[in-house]
C-alpha cells in the first residue's frame, strides 16, 4: 500500500514549521545584518511610514546644517572682504589728511593718483565679495535650513519663518558710490513728497503757498547754493525759474537749466560747479512719494536752500505757529504791570505766565533769554529774534499748532495792542521751514546783533547820491561807505540784495565781520552774524531809513 504526502499531515505541518523557521532565521540575520527592525513594508507598514518620514526629514535637515555652513562661509568671506575695506578707507583717509595740510609741499597729483587707486581696490573688493550695487549678495537672502512645521501658531515652537532664516544685505553694500567715496547724491527729506499725489505737499500746493512766495528775493525764481570742490567758500548760487511747472519733471529740468546756467558763468567756481556734474532729478521711494534729489558722479558736494520756497522742495516743512511782537523800540519797559507775559500754546487750556525782570532799558534779547530760561515756557514753546521783533512760536510742528499771547500790561510792551488775545495758528503743512529764524539761548550777550531801518513802504527808488550809500561798522571796522546799485520801485527783498550785493563786493564785512541784510515786516535788517558784534549805520545812511547812529540791539 502506498502513502501520498498530499494526506501526510505530519510532514505538512513539519514543513510549515521549516518554513516558518526559515523565514524567522532570514528576517534576523537580515535585522542583525542591516541593523533595521523594518526590512519590508510587510514588517511594520505603518512604523515604516512613520520612519521614511523621519528618514526624509534628517535628509532636509542634514542639507540645511550644508546651506547653513555655506552662509557661514559666505560671511567670513564678506569678513575677510570688509575688513580690507576698512584698510582701505583708513588709507584713503590719510591721504586726504595728508593733501588737506596747507604745510604740505609734495605733490598732490601723486596723492590723487594713490587714492584714486585705493577707490579702484575698494570696488574691485566689493564686488568679489558680492557687495557692490547690485552685486550677488546685495539683496534679501534666505537661507533654508529646514525643520519648519509651518507658519501658524499652532506649529512646532522655533520654526523661523518655516524653517528660513532672512538676511537683508540689500543696504549693506560697500563699493566707493556706497560711501561716499565715489558719485554723491544729495535727496530731500525721506518721508516727504512733493509729487502730484501728496495730499497737502504737491509742488502745485508749495508754489502757491504765500509765505514761500513771499521769501524769492526776485518774484518767481527761487535759489539754492551748491558748494563743492573748488566752489566752497561761498558756494555757486542757482537761481531756478519757478513759472510754469506743471509737474516735478518740470521742476527738474528748470532746475537742471539753472545749474547749467551757473557752470557757464565762466567764473573758476562755476567751472569747478561744471567739472563736478551735479544734476537733479526726482527720487521715488517705495511708497510713491518723491523728493527732489541732486547727484554727482565724480564730486562730494552741499546743497541748502536759498529761501523758504527751495527749503519746501527740499521737504523741509514748517507748521509752528507763531506771534511776533509790533515794538518799534530797541528796548522794554519790564517793570510794573509790564513785567509778566501769559502765553496758551496749542488749544491747551492752562495758561502760561513768566515774571520778567530789569527796567525800562531791559532789551529785546534779554527778554527773549528770560522766556527761554523758563521750564514752564520752554516745554511747550520758543522764543526768538526776528530783526529787531520778539516772536514767539509753538515748539508743535503740527496742523494743531497755536500760540495766544494773553492781552496784559506786557503784551501791550510788545506791540501787541489790539485790545484782545492775540492767536497764531498752524501754517499750511506745505509752508518751507525758515532760513533765518535764530533761537536766543542762555548766553549774556544775543547771538545777533541787528539795524532795523525806518522806511516801511512797498516799494523805494534808490538813485545817485546820498540816497544809493550805506555807512556801515561793525566793532572797529568801518565806518566804510557802500554804494548800492540803484533802482526804480524796488521791493525791499531787492533793495535787501542789492545792499548784500554792494556788501560782497566791498569785502570789509565779511567773514568774521559778516554783515547781511533781510527784509522784516517791510523793513530792511542788518545783521552781524558773529555774537557780541556792534553793527551801526553812519550819517549818510538815508537808504531805508538807517539814521545817523542807529541803536544797536544788545
Amino acid at each position: 500500500m502506498s502513502f501520498s504526502i498530499n494526506t501526510n499531515v505530519a510532514s505538512l505541518a513539519a514543513q510549515n514549521y521549516l518554513r516558518a523557521s526559515s523565514d524567522f532565521q532570514g528576517k534576523t540575520i537580515s535585522r542583525v545584518t542591516s541593523g533595521l527592525r523594518i526590512i519590508q513594508s510587510g514588517d511594520d507598514a505603518a512604523g515604516l511610514a512613520i520612519a521614511n518620514g523621519f528618514r526624509s526629514d534628517e535628509s532636509v535637515l542634514t542639507q540645511g546644517i550644508r546651506n547653513a555652513n555655506d552662509g557661514l562661509s559666505q560671511l567670513q568671506i564678506a569678513d575677510g572682504g570688509l575688513n580690507n575695506i576698512s584698510q582701505l578707507i583708513d588709507r584713503a583717509r590719510t591721504l586726504a589728511t595728508q593733501s588737506a595740510s596747507g604745510t604740505f609741499t609734495g605733490d598732490r597729483g601723486v596723492l590723487n593718483s594713490e587714492f584714486q587707486n585705493v577707490v579702484g581696490e575698494i570696488n574691485r573688493q566689493a564686488q568679489a565679495i558680492g557687495l557692490n550695487q547690485g552685486g550677488a549678495f546685495a539683496k534679501s537672502l534666505s537661507v533654508f535650513i529646514g525643520g519648519g512645521k509651518g507658519a501658524s501658531a499652532s506649529d512646532a515652537a522655533g520654526a523661523i519663518q518655516n524653517g528660513s532664516v532672512g538676511l537683508d544685505l540689500s543696504t549693506s553694500t560697500v563699493d566707493a558710490k556706497s560711501l561716499g567715496l565715489q558719485g554723491v547724491q544729495a535727496i530731500g527729506l525721506a518721508g516727504t513728497d512733493i509729487g502730484s499725489g501728496a495730499a497737502n505737499t504737491s509742488l502745485a500746493q508749495i508754489l502757491a503757498n504765500n509765505t514761500n512766495s513771499g521769501s524769492e528775493q526776485t518774484a518767481n525764481f527761487t535759489s539754492f547754493s551748491l558748494k563743492g570742490p573748488g566752489f566752497d567758500s561761498q558756494g555757486v548760487k542757482i537761481t531756478v525759474n519757478t513759472q510754469n511747472l506743471g509737474g516735478t519733471s518740470d521742476l527738474v529740468n528748470a532746475v537742471n537749466a539753472a545749474i547749467s546756467a551757473a557752470a557757464g558763468s565762466g567764473t573758476a567756481q562755476g567751472t569747478a560747479l561744471k567739472n563736478a556734474q551735479i544734476t537733479a532729478s526726482i527720487n521715488t521711494d517705495s511708497q510713491g512719494r518723491q523728493q527732489l534729489t541732486f547727484n554727482s558722479r565724480s564730486a562730494a558736494f552741499q546743497v541748502q536752500a536759498g529761501d523758504r520756497l527751495a527749503n519746501a522742495l527740499l521737504g523741509n516743512f514748517e507748521q509752528n505757529a507763531t506771534v511776533a511782537s509790533s515794538a518799534a523800540y530797541q528796548t522794554l519797559d519790564t517793570t510794573g504791570s509790564n513785567n509778566t507775559l501769559t502765553f496758551k500754546f496749542d488749544g491747551s487750556a492752562n495758561p502760561v505766565s513768566v515774571t520778567l525782570s530789569g527796567n525800562a532799558t531791559t532789551s529785546k534779547s534779554s527778554i527773549v533769554q528770560q522766556l527761554n530760561a523758563a521750564a514752564n515756557f520752554s516745554q511747550s514753546g520758543t522764543a526768538y529774534l526776528s530783526g529787531n521783533q520778539i516772536v514767539i512760536r509753538s515748539k508743535a510742528n503740527s496742523s494743531t499748532s497755536q500760540v495766544t499771547v494773553a492781552h496784559t500790561g506786557a503784551s501791550d510792551a510788545l506791540g501787541i495792542t489790539s485790545g484782545s488775545d492775540v492767536t497764531g495758528n498752524a501754517a499750511a503743512a506745505s509752508t518751507g521751514g525758515s532760513l533765518t529764524t535764530n533761537v536766543q539761548g542762555s548766553a549774556a550777550v544775543a547771538n545777533l546783533q541787528d539795524v532795523v531801518g525806518t522806511d516801511t513802504s512797498a516799494t523805494q527808488t534808490i538813485g545817485a547820491g546820498s540816497s544809493d550809500s550805506l555807512v556801515l561798522s561793525v566793532g572797529t571796522n568801518g565806518p566804510v561807505t557802500l554804494s548800492v546799485a540803484a533802482g526804480v520801485n524796488l521791493t525791499k527783498a531787492q533793495v535787501a540784495a542789492n545792499i548784500n550785493a554792494a556788501i560782497t563786493t566791498n569785502g570789509t564785512f565779511t567773514g568774521a565781520n559778516a554783515v547781511t541784510a533781510s527784509v522784516v515786516n517791510n523793513r530792511v535788517v542788518l545783521t552781524a552774524g558773529q555774537a557780541g558784534s556792534q553793527v551801526t549805520a553812519g550819517a549818510a545812511s538815508t537808504l531805508s531809513g538807517f539814521a545817523s547812529g542807529s541803536a544797536v540791539v544788545s
